[in-house]
């Protein structure tokens, strides 16, 4: 399981995202699981689905867990 924690507008949660990339780039027909922890800025969600679209093209699937506090903020419109 990956966990991707405290992602925020820094240079270090872009490079938490790049490692989460290559962590499992090689991978073919995975379960990659994510769990996202403390915080999760909404606007690095297009970052974080631009990975898992290049992971999916290597026929991965996703699973995830994530807290209630971070699932509303990824929710709102």
């Amino acid at each position: 399981m990956t966990k991707i924690i405290n992602i925020n507008n820094t240079f270090e949660s872009y490079q938490r995202l790049i490692d989460f990339y290559e962590e499992n780039k090689d991978k073919f027909f995975s379960n990659i699981r994510i769990e996202l922890h403390q915080w999760f800025a909404a606007n690095m969600s297009a970052t974080l689905g631009a990975l898992l679209d290049l992971l999916s093209k290597n026929l991965n699937y996703f699973s995830f867990s994530i807290p209630q506090n971070i699932e509303t903020i990824l929710l709102k419109k």
